[in-house]
């Protein structure tokens, strides 16, 4: 996978992001803000909410923005068979499921050391 081709985020409510990333309503606009002056993303209305906005990515923006780092990384990626790839990638995924359960497990110790007896 390549960062323009990453687009796990492109069009989720605000509020749903920042859950997913940890981060306050006032980080994720700050995000957005500066993602749309730099005309990587678009705020529009929530068509099924009048309250809400949905952020989306400008269509062909980050390929711009990305065209290096994509470049090294197909570099990158070519010296591996399919098959390999796979092994990273399962890899990559099981390791990013461990650090989630770790950090999940973390955050419950922390706040169960908070209570007062």
């Amino acid at each position: 996978m390549t960062p323009s081709s990453a687009g796990g985020l492109a069009g989720r409510r605000r509020p749903d992001r920042g859950r997913c990333r940890c981060l306050t309503p006032g980080a994720v606009t700050g995000v957005v803000d500066r993602l749309e002056r730099a005309g990587l993303a678009r705020r529009a209305p929530d068509p099924a909410d009048r309250r809400r906005l949905v952020i989306t990515a400008v269509p062909g923006a980050f390929g711009k923005v990305f065209a290096g780092l994509d470049a090294a990384m197909a570099k990158l990626m070519a010296r591996y068979s399919p098959a390999e790839q796979a092994v990273i990638a399962d890899w990559v995924t099981n390791t990013v499921g461990v650090l989630r359960e770790q950090t999940r497990l973390l955050r419950k110790r922390e706040h169960s050391s908070r209570r007062v007896p």
